[in-house]
């Protein structure tokens, strides 16, 4: 897996390339930590170069939604229809913003999706 990150003036957007696994997931949570950290409070990840995530890779997601909730404000963008799948089957399409793409998310992340 490859993560990029681009800090905007508004929100933080982390590009997540290849497999969120039980591996991988480690170098996201420190990514999102440190983001964190530096006290960027809004987070979209972009999921568009994404192709699967494991269960280990949803746990980073919700905690991190958790952590920002009420604070800041976390959003997933562009999910591949695999993983969008997988969201929908555990439920966290439900629990966590997601957005059909980049644009879309920057606006509910201005408009203070939660």
């Amino acid at each position: 897996m490859e993560i990029s990150i681009k800090k905007t003036p508004d929100f933080s957007v982390v590009n997540v390339f290849g497999q969120i696994d039980a591996v991988t997931c480690s170098d996201l949570e420190d990514s999102l930590l440190n983001l964190i950290d530096d006290n960027e409070m809004k987070i979209i990840i972009n999921m568009s170069g994404c192709n699967y995530i494991s269960s280990a890779g949803l746990r980073v997601l919700l905690a991190t939604n958790k952590q920002l909730y009420g604070t800041g404000a976390f959003a997933l963008c562009s999910l591949g229809d695999d993983v969008s799948d997988i969201f929908d089957m555990v439920g966290f399409s439900t629990l966590i913003n997601i957005y059909d793409d980049l644009e879309s998310a920057g606006k509910g992340i201005l408009e203070g999706c939660q």
